[in-house]
């Protein structure tokens, strides 16, 4: 798996972080980091010109995709891959959190507060 996950960064080297490029390219690695058959699938077909990540991107990011299940779809179908039920983890964030020891930590949310129609009348009809 890690030799195709890095076949696929070096081939989309180029892309800025967060950019829809780099976007496609990663969900592309979070695919092929759960599923090993996706993984042998995908390191064959990115020495064929023709299913390069560049032209993974190009036909993604043509199409103005916004919702990343559509987008999962969309390269599942470029490689003729299964297309899993749910978005995969994101491989660079738990990577990351391994490389440095680190968990990813849950931000808390906060808690709504509810105000009454009454309380914004300033305590009218009290």
């Amino acid at each position: 798996m890690e030799k195709v996950i890095e076949k696929i960064r070096e081939q989309g080297k180029g892309y800025k972080p967060h950019t829809n490029q780099w976007n496609v390219m990663n969900q592309l690695i979070d695919i092929v980091a759960q599923d090993a058959a996706a993984a042998d699938l995908v390191e064959k077909d990115l020495d064929v010109p023709e299913m390069s990540v560049a032209k993974l991107v190009s036909e993604i990011t043509g199409k103005r995709m916004a919702d990343p299940m559509e987008v999962m779809k969309a390269i599942c179908k470029f490689y003729g891959l299964a297309v899993p039920e749910e978005l995969p983890p994101e491989y660079w964030r738990t990577e990351k959190s391994a490389r440095t020891g680190t968990k990813a930590v849950p931000q808390p949310v906060a808690k709504k507060t509810v105000v009454s129609f009454m309380d914004l009348l300033g305590g009218a009809g009290e």
